[in-house]
């Protein structure tokens, strides 16, 4: 029951719905990348709402201490960490162009993917457990009503 009330109180479905709405278009236009080089300013751009979102989301739930969000702010920071030190060690750096286009690849898209894909898949286990719970809850009370305990 505890944890319902945490997901009711985080909202949970509406989390899980805003994230669909973002993260979804975003891997789609990512993945049209590969054969459609325009479709990456629309992925990045809707890649920064999503990072937005999910960094305010995982600030709401860390909290009122969900142990996942606050792990996930912690990746988030170290992300952020070594993002801003691999900016200052490639301008000092001089990378071949190709190489550096891989890296930019790499730090731009390919982590913070990985990233919000984690996110996004905790959050839709987060859904179904609290789904099963309430299932399991109504089975209960059916039973106890049946039974005519109450």
């Amino acid at each position: 029951m505890e944890r319902i009330q945490e997901y009711n109180k985080t909202g949970g479905a509406l989390d899980l719905f805003m994230q669909s709405i973002l993260y979804i278009p975003t891997v789609v236009f990512a993945i049209g990348t590969l054969w459609y080089n325009e479709f990456i300013l629309a992925a990045l751009s809707i890649q920064i709402f999503l990072g937005i979102y999910q960094v305010g989301s995982g600030l709401v739930g860390a909290s009122r201490g969900d142990k996942w969000k606050i792990q996930y702010l912690l990746v988030v920071m170290v992300y952020f960490l070594v993002w801003g030190f691999g900016y200052i060690l490639l301008d000092k750096l001089r990378f071949p162009r190709d190489m550096m286009q891989i890296l930019m690849i790499i730090y731009v898209m390919v982590i913070p993917y990985a990233i919000g894909g984690y996110y996004f898949l905790r959050s839709i286990l987060d859904y179904k457990q609290v789904r099963d719970i309430r299932a399991q809850k109504d089975i209960i009370e059916d039973n106890i009503l049946d039974a005519g305990i109450i």
